[in-house]
């Protein structure tokens, strides 16, 4: 399922870059009041989208704003339009956001093979045997290795067989984007991409997020 929201803030919203964890905590709290707060939901979202300005470090948005929130689970869907529904706004840092519009779509994907752009960065790391993290770019292939593993443990967790393996391909240069969640730092990476798979796969991995900490904003992707 996929929610999209139109926001109106209240007050110009003036937000930094790193801003995955409050909009992570907003969306944790149209949920408060559910067993899916305590259990933990299953959901990616995107970045924000609106006209805006850099000032003083900041984006500062005076107008509507989007953002897109997806889930593989009925459940957590059916949970956050009640939520939406029923508060009718959200607030992103020290901003009241009022919910002008949600649109609900369900997108299947027919093919095997697809050119994706980005909406959030896609995370890829591992942990070294000393216990340092290592974020991996695109044209490293342990990126790709990471992906398609992350994609593996999903869709066994989902369908309860083994996929066809997941290939993801860089199909020209990649943004590097280092940014912060909650004090740590984190480097990921934007741009196109082909993916090749089963069709249910990718479509699970368009509700899920690619690669890693998809709940913190990180791998939404639209199809080209």
């Amino acid at each position: 399922m996929e929610i999209l929201l139109t926001l109106a803030p209240v007050k110009p919203l003036a937000i930094p870059p790193g801003y995955h964890y409050q909009v992570q905590s907003a969306i944790y709290a149209l949920l408060r009041q559910t067993d899916l707060h305590d259990s933990g939901a299953d959901f990616c979202f995107g970045a924000l989208h609106g006209a805006h300005e850099h000032r003083a470090g900041r984006l500062c948005f005076r107008d509507a704003v989007t953002l897109e929130i997806r889930t593989v689970s009925e459940e957590t869907g059916s949970m956050l339009r009640d939520a939406i529904v029923q508060r009718g706004s959200i607030r992103l840092f020290d901003t009241g956001c009022m919910i002008e519009r949600m649109e609900i779509t369900r997108t299947v994907i027919a093919g095997g093979d697809i050119l994706v752009q980005t909406d959030s960065p896609i995370l890829a790391m591992t942990r070294e045997p000393d216990g340092h993290t290592v974020c991996h770019a695109p044209e490293d292939p342990e990126f790709a290795r990471c992906i398609a593993e992350n994609y593996r443990r999903k869709f066994v967790q989902h369908f309860g067989t083994e996929p066809v393996p997941l290939r993801i391909t860089p199909t020209g240069r990649c943004r590097k984007i280092v940014t912060q969640f909650k004090g740590t730092w984190l480097t990921a990476y934007g741009g196109r991409f082909r993916m090749q798979g089963d069709p249910a796969g990718l479509t699970l991995l368009y509700q899920a997020g690619i690669g890693q900490r998809n709940a913190q904003g990180f791998g939404l992707f639209s199809i080209l």
